[in-house]
């Protein structure tokens, strides 16, 4: 039987956090099929997604974030949801996402309104794509220090080549990863558009997205963008002229040249009160429960609105 919505959970880090969503999502959307899709075999422990209330999906996909295995989760991940929780919708998420809107009140709308996909435009770091970008050398520990050093040279020599060269080196879990991009020369073989990697895509979207993971030529592309997560579906999807409906998927704050968003705390909650995000990213690990029982309540006060009127 196909569902209304399926709901895609990526994650490679704090089980808790993705247990106590996979919990609050089955709540508010009793009928949808949730898949949790990891890589590591040690997050969970045996049965914990199905107690909780998901499918596990453990990938052979291991992930190196900012590089095109961003794109390869994606797309594996959307593969196997179609074969193990067949939709007419999937939503894919974080695993340090949480909702902040009733979720069945919400999948309501997205059926009344008919999009294939849900389109969140980034605005940061928009010219990625027009270089080519790759990782010199292998990932190594980095200090602190010498990580906001090596930043700092970075924006040093980039600012120096003009604007033929660009050196961005990523720091994570205390490794570096050095990015050098230089000015691309091809075209590329559609329209690029950034959008948010967390967004809801019809069926129909989906194959469009799996047919192109398979075309040699747009793969080759995307494959030296940097994020090229951030990009590959929404262009697809844009050049291939099924229906987007522009909104915010996530309700997220990013400090100014940050790589990833703030974690969420009660100011990020109140004000995705006004956002028509269903979701609010990214949760840290032991979270306060008061943010929680904040994020909650924006539920609560939804649906008491809703029996109001």
């Amino acid at each position: 039987m196909t569902a209304r919505c399926a709901y895609v959970i990526l994650c490679h880090t704090d089980p808790q956090g993705v247990l106590r969503l996979v919990r609050r999502i089955r709540r508010l959307s009793p009928g949808a099929p949730i898949l949790v899709r990891h890589h590591r075999a040690s997050l969970f422990a045996s049965g914990d997604i199905e107690s909780a209330g998901g499918v596990s999906y453990r990938s052979d996909v291991a992930v190196e974030w900012g590089d095109w295995s961003m794109v390869e989760m994606q797309i594996d991940a959307l593969r196997a949801a179609r074969r193990i929780v067949p939709a007419a919708r999937y939503v894919v998420v974080s695993g340090q996402d949480y909702p902040v809107r009733d979720l069945e009140a919400w999948e309501d709308e997205l059926a009344a309104e008919g999009a294939d996909m849900l389109l969140d435009p980034m605005s940061a770091q928009p010219r990625n794509h027009e270089f080519v970008w790759r990782v010199i050398g292998e990932p190594a520990r980095t200090p602190r220090l010498i990580h906001a050093l090596s930043r700092t040279l970075a924006n040093t020599v980039s600012a120096l080549a003009g604007d033929h060269l660009e050196i961005y080196p990523v720091t994570r879990e205390m490794r570096t990863r050095w990015w050098v991009g230089t000015r691309r020369r091809e075209t590329p073989p559609l329209p690029i558009v950034k959008a948010s990697a967390w967004t809801t895509l019809s069926d129909r979207a989906v194959a469009a997205v799996l047919r192109a993971g398979e075309d040699p030529e747009i793969t080759s592309f995307f494959k030296t963008v940097r994020n090229p997560d951030e990009f590959f579906v929404s262009s697809v999807l844009v050049a291939s002229g099924l229906r987007t409906s522009i909104r915010r998927t996530t309700a997220k704050r990013f400090a100014v040249g940050a790589p990833g968003p703030d974690w969420v705390d009660l100011d990020l909650v109140e004000a995705a009160a006004t956002s028509d995000a269903a979701f609010v990213r990214k949760m840290p690990p032991n979270v306060d429960p008061v943010v929680v029982s904040a994020a909650d309540a924006l539920v609560d006060l939804e649906r008491a609105r809703r029996v109001a009127d």
